[in-house]
């Protein structure tokens, strides 16, 4: 399930797929307002990170499954 940007709380989190060849199917998480040039919001992580800062959080409960 989706949670709310932490960095602005304006959007969900997107769950994202990359497709550049070095890191083919490598899962992200960003905010729909992030940008690649550094504006908008900047929030953006790998999925491993993200599920370590949802649990710090105390909004990720239980084993390891999104």
């Amino acid at each position: 399930s989706a949670h709310l940007c932490t960095d602005c709380g304006l959007r969900q989190v997107v769950r994202r797929r990359l497709k550049q060849e070095w890191s083919f199917g490598k899962v992200f998480y960003c905010c729909p307002l992030h940008k690649h040039d550094g504006s908008g919001c900047p929030f953006w992580f790998w999925e491993e990170d993200y599920v370590v800062k949802l649990r710090s959080l105390g909004l990720l409960k239980g084993g390891s499954s999104a």
